[in-house]
């Protein structure tokens, strides 16, 4: 929960950061707390299992009509200083003739859940994962 609040709070000084920048017209800035798993499934057995968990900040800025879009993982301010001024340069210098739209579903798609039978994979620890991954594997393959 402690890593969740920080990246609020960074989520938070990023858009201020962007706010205060005169050359960005409209920011939208979030944090994405992600639960993945990695491991190895074999039909007859799930041979390793691990779950990951990452806290990270993402933002969408638009500069002399031009739209940029960016993930960090590093909450460090000094790391995000010099992506946000990244972001900025990349929107001004990408010069589009036409104005960008922005795309909600972008985000949605970003912090989906997903879809499982029986509720989603995020309410399953690694190794009920990938049993369920080996379960769907032997199904589809009988």
């Amino acid at each position: 929960m402690e890593r969740l609040a920080q990246g609020i709070d960074t989520a938070e000084w990023v858009l201020s950061q962007l706010e205060s920048e005169e050359r960005v017209a409209y920011a939208e800035v979030g944090c994405v707390g992600r639960e993945s798993t990695d491991g190895s499934v074999i039909p007859t057995d799930v041979r390793s299992t691990i779950d990951l968990s990452q806290i990270g900040v993402w933002w969408r800025l638009c500069a002399d009509g031009s739209v940029d879009y960016r993930f960090s993982s590093s909450l460090e301010t000094d790391h995000l200083d010099d992506l946000i001024e990244r972001s900025i340069r990349s929107a001004t210098v990408l010069d589009q003739r036409s104005p960008a739209c922005y795309d909600r579903g972008t985000v949605h798609r970003a912090v989906h859940s997903g879809w499982a039978v029986g509720g989603s994979l995020g309410d399953f620890d690694a190794t009920e994962k990938l049993e369920r991954i080996a379960n769907l594997h032997c199904v589809n393959h009988q």
